[in-house]
């Protein structure tokens, strides 16, 4: 399947609505984001599924979106096409966010930044940002996926993860939309095998905390 980005409007740009129609939904994301959302690195920026290295998205992106005063926001980056039995990867998340970026330094960030990681011959990844209101201030016990809390970094809970399930979670909401939304695809290039070293790192820290 083509994961790179070709809907656009009458206009030419790139559409939210058909794109995301087409790509996200109804997974991983349960609705159509209310507005795109604004994922700056370095030098790229994320487009509605255009490609971009791994090596282009090594750092913390700048994220920015509409945000209602009082409000408090979640911001995940997940990887949808995960090998199984992964199912998603987590690869960011902070909690609690008040404003609408860029600054997230008002929440807590319970999963630190990893990158792009494609592996080799997988073919291209999705990488899904998602921005969701809350409904109540998180703590630790609404961090837990598939029986483990999210760790900052760590891959305690981030495998297995499902984002649907936790929106709705942490929105209250049966099929809950998210307040912002991008992405973009990305495939294996060298920059991948320092990710892969760091995750093998912390690969066996799970593994030993699980027989512990």
């Amino acid at each position: 399947m083509n994961l790179t980005n070709n809907h656009h409007d009458s206009t030419g740009i790139p559409s939210l609505a058909v794109a995301v129609t087409n790509k996200l939904v109804p997974e991983p994301l349960p609705n159509t984001p209310k507005e795109t959302l604004s994922v700056e690195y370095q030098n790229v920026t994320a487009n509605l599924g255009n490609e971009l290295t791994p090596s282009n998205v090594s750092t913390v992106p700048r994220v920015k979106w509409t945000a209602e005063d009082g409000a408090l926001y979640t911001v995940m980056m997940t990887d949808p096409d995960s090998l199984l039995p992964f199912r998603e990867f987590l690869h960011w998340m902070v909690v609690n966010v008040k404003g609408g970026g860029p600054d997230l330094s008002s929440g807590q960030e319970v999963a630190a930044y990893h990158g792009a990681g494609p592996p080799p011959g997988t073919g291209a990844h999705r990488y899904v940002f998602s921005v969701w209101r809350q409904n109540r201030t998180l703590t630790p016990d609404d961090y837990v996926v598939a029986g483990k809390t999210a760790t900052n970094d760590s891959l305690t809970g981030r495998l297995r993860f499902n984002t649907a399930d936790y929106a709705s979670r942490i929105t209250g909401e049966k099929s809950p939309t998210p307040i912002a939304g991008n992405w973009f695809t990305s495939s294996f290039d060298e920059y991948v095998k320092v990710l892969q070293e760091k995750l093998s790192n912390l690969m066996a820290s799970l593994k030993s905390e699980m027989q512990s």
